[in-house]
């Protein structure tokens, strides 16, 4: 029988390890290609014409509600864009492996609470920020750079 070493003698044998890597090794690569499509995302919405239609949604907001709803929509397209492989990763693949019990309208209200939260902690820091007078603002990288 071949087996781990932990700190605390022989732990695991050598099918449990193997079995532990077939479950963590695709959840390792949903987690790489779901951060790969966050950036590409957010270098579209920032470079592309993505954000320049995405802005004229919220275009004819005053500037601090612009600055308010705008971060609200990119965090909005972000987690929608990231839903369906949190949605293979969170309920198809943790069923697959007997993890889970979870129905899908279950998966479906916890990623629509998960993708509020997301926006209202986007979105608070916004605020204040977007409270000082635009002057202020755009005077502040001088006095940084004095």
């Amino acid at each position: 029988m071949d087996s781990t070493l932990s700190s605390g003698g022989q732990i695991f044998d050598s099918g449990q390890v193997e079995r532990a890597r077939r479950y963590h090794r695709p959840a390792y690569v949903a987690r790489v290609v779901g951060i790969a499509l966050g950036l590409l995302v957010l270098g579209l919405l920032s470079f592309g014409g993505l954000g320049d239609w995405l802005f004229v949604l919220v275009d004819e907001l005053a500037w601090w509600g612009e600055a308010i709803a705008f971060s609200a929509l990119v965090a909005l397209v972000g987690s929608l864009v990231a839903t369906p492989i949190a949605f293979w990763r969170g309920y198809l693949h943790e069923r697959r492996w007997g993890f889970s019990t979870q129905t899908l309208g279950g998966w479906l209200s916890d990623r629509a609470k998960g993708v509020a939260i997301g926006m209202a902690l986007t979105v608070i820091p916004a605020g204040p920020s977007s409270c000082a007078q635009p002057r202020t603002m755009m005077r502040t990288p001088a006095l940084v750079a004095e």
